[in-house]
């Protein structure tokens, strides 16, 4: 399969709607961490929710992106390149962390905030962490983007 076919595009298509869905609702969790307290309930209503769908796009992302590598029929010539190589080891520490280190705090503010208002300054505690950790993810985000979209080398 080639890059000028419509599956192939298509396939490109889902996989960076997927990284958007997945990596862009940890951004918001940043976003909303840092609002968390603040007037309104944005925040508390975001947290509120599981996001199960935009999680599992973190690892649709993935094997979309490895689906792409299998199906162009110059992987083995791509995987030579260092930027390819790059985005792959980000995508796999990029997603760990996010399994690891901000799926965990979010579910520690979604408890704290699910207990009530003496619960509030557990949930504020974890999101200042929150905050800076959606940082890294956000980071690595881009740098995949960047070398994806500009594939330097080639």
């Amino acid at each position: 399969m080639t890059a000028n076919q419509p599956a192939y595009v298509v396939l490109l298509l889902a996989h960076a709607s997927a990284a958007l869905i997945g990596f862009g609702s940890v951004a918001l969790s940043g976003y909303y961490a840092n609002r968390l307290g603040a007037a309104g309930e944005e925040a508390e209503h975001f947290f509120s929710a599981k996001r199960t769908v935009s999680r599992s796009m973190v690892w649709v992302t993935g094997l979309l992106g490895l689906a792409l590598l299998v199906l162009n029929h110059r992987s083995a010539r791509l995987a030579g390149y260092p930027w390819l190589r790059i985005v792959v080891v980000d995508y796999v520490l990029a997603a760990a962390f996010v399994a690891m280190a901000i799926w965990p705090l979010e579910a520690r503010i979604r408890e704290a905030l699910a207990s009530g208002g003496e619960g509030l300054p557990k949930a504020q505690a974890a999101a200042a962490s929150l905050v800076r950790r959606s940082l890294v993810s956000d980071l690595a985000l881009v740098i995949a983007a960047v070398l994806m979209v500009t594939q330097p080398g080639r």
